[in-house]
């Protein structure tokens, strides 16, 4: 039976969505039906019940235009092909567009020899790829049926603290043609990582993956000491090994071997958390807590390393980074500076990095705290906080798969794609803290204030500052310090018995020089003409 499949068309203009639609018989080419949107954002409304095998998009759209759509597609439908509509003048466009994986793209107006071409070879590598995640489930569902399976649910049972009759389970061992569980052991935990851009296996491929990874865990172990490999998890193997034959030293060097043999043949990512050494079978559930709890240190340690618990063990010191680094980070992003946002995410993590004896589960908790407060803080002055929101939840999902370097590369990315979506909306952000700025001179130009003691008590780039203040008010910041002074010079000359001395210093000058200098510039008399003539 032929496959038909799904196609998704998406663009602002309904004469080009009718064109597209009647261009080619769509049926010959494999395609059974057709859905249409008029923005990215309405293409993610269909998405959710059509399922599109295709997309053809175009990149400028209201509301949610084609690369905001390509990447969320890339997110929640990784299987689904996506072709880009694009002029001449849209090819840096384009060239994000590819680095969003989208598969081909077409120029504007869109020649049928290069659609069918182009069809052609996306249908047959959805086929492939549907065949092949028809065949993974299958398989997924034999597995389920089979004896391994169970094997492997015995064994997670007693590890993860469900089963406590230990005499019982020791029978039920044995019925699965487990003739002893290990004596003196410990309990290893593999987590891994497809390494999908590398080549090779995919997500599509995780449960076979995970199938090789535990029969090299099997060989590799079996070959020095005892051992029971299993997994329940879907990015984890579990390894309860005997150690009453074999070093520490060499232990590791066997779990190492199995990071570096899993990483090489499997395109994985692997790190292994080693729990300490326990004797009954009771202290399972122990074992396999103290395993996990190691991993989380691959946080700090980053992938393809062995963790082991007892090295770790008592690490407790609070996580605190400054609040002054987190506000400079809020108002880089309130008011749109997306450049000064990397080397502000860099400090925030380099302070971690040189904590030592930190606890992971406290790093993630800060990281998730201050997520909280900036979103708090931008929906409080009427900021779309949508994008954070949705980051926040993710990291709360994802947070103990993650090492350091990935959740930093994913805070700068989404705080600076939040920095450029306010700054796309008209940047009220900027507006409001150059108000704030504006109030603070008001209040204190007596002071003795410059761009680099703004840019300290609100947290902003100097550079940065200065182009705002000229941008929002029409004027140098200099050049507004000096006319608010000026002004009040005039009130007090006029206003008052005061001296020239006396009002330089009220005003912020402590050279009554430069000050007359400066008021005959600005008013074109000295003090003493323009008291004289009021």
């Amino acid at each position: 039976m032929i496959q038909m499949l799904r196609l998704l068309i998406v663009d602002d203009e309904q004469p080009i969505l009718d064109g597209l639609k009647h261009l080619i018989d769509w049926s010959e080419f494999g395609i059974g039906s057709i859905e249409t949107a008029k923005n990215g954002r309405d293409a993610l409304s269909v998405m959710k019940t059509f399922k599109p095998d295709i997309i053809i998009t175009d990149i400028k759209m209201p509301f949610m235009n084609g690369l905001e759509l390509i990447r969320r597609v890339k997110e929640e439908l990784p299987g689904t092909k996506c072709i880009v509509l694009s002029g001449y003048q849209d090819f840096e466009y384009v060239r994000q567009a590819m680095k969003y994986e989208a598969v081909r793209y077409l120029l504007k107006p869109v020649e049928e020899d290069e659609l069918i071409e182009i069809l052609q070879d996306i249908r047959e590598s959805v086929i492939i790829s549907n065949r092949e995640k028809e065949r993974l489930e299958n398989l997924n569902r034999k597995l389920l049926e089979s004896e391994s399976f169970l094997r492997n649910k015995l064994l997670y049972d007693i590890v993860s603290g469900e089963i406590t009759d230990f005499g019982d389970a020791l029978d039920k061992l044995g019925r699965a043609g487990i003739q002893r569980f290990p004596k003196k052991y410990v309990c290893a935990v593999l987590e891994f990582e497809i390494a999908e851009r590398a080549g090779g296996f995919t997500e599509n491929d995780w449960e076979l993956v995970r199938f090789a990874a535990a029969n090299i865990a099997d060989e590799l172990i079996n070959a020095k000491t005892y051992g029971q490999v299993f997994y329940m998890h879907r990015k984890q193997i579990i390894m309860v090994v005997e150690v009453s034959c074999i070093s520490s030293h060499m232990l590791v060097n066997v779990l190492g071997d199995i990071i570096r043999q899993v990483s090489r043949h499997l395109n994985m990512l692997a790190s292994i958390g080693v729990s300490n050494m326990h004797t009954r079978i009771e202290d399972a559930a122990e074992s396999f807590r103290e395993a996990v709890s190691a991993l989380r240190y691959k946080l700090l340690t980053g992938w393809g390393k062995v963790i082991i618990y007892n090295d770790i063990a008592g690490d407790t010191l609070r996580v605190s980074i400054p609040g002054n680094i987190w506000k400079r980070l809020e108002n880089s992003v309130i008011t749109g500076d997306c450049d000064n946002i990397p080397g502000v995410i860099a400090e925030i993590f380099g302070l971690i990095r040189t904590l030592k004896g930190a606890d992971p589960t406290g790093i993630l908790e800060e990281l998730r705290n201050e997520l909280l407060i900036i979103r708090r803080n931008i929906e409080g002055i009427g900021l779309d906080d949508t994008l954070l929101k949705n980051f926040i939840n993710d990291f709360d999902q994802k947070k103990y798969a993650l090492t350091l370097k990935e959740i930093e590369d994913q805070f700068t990315d989404v705080f600076q794609r939040l920095a450029k979506d306010l700054f796309r909306t008209g940047n009220p952000g900027a507006k409001t803290l150059i108000n704030q700025v504006k109030q603070y001179i008001d209040q204190n130009y007596a002071d003795d204030i410059t761009l680099n003691t703004l840019s300290e008590i609100f947290y902003l780039n100097s550079s940065y500052m200065s182009r705002l203040f000229k941008q929002e008010l029409g004027e140098n910041f200099i050049d507004y310090l000096t006319g608010k002074r000026m002004e009040e010079a005039m009130k007090l000359l006029l206003n008052t018995r005061m001296t020239v001395y006396e009002i330089s210093e009220r005003i912020g000058y402590g050279n009554p020089k430069y000050f007359s200098q400066l008021f005959k510039k600005h008013t074109g008399r000295s003090p003493r003409e323009f008291r004289e003539r009021k």
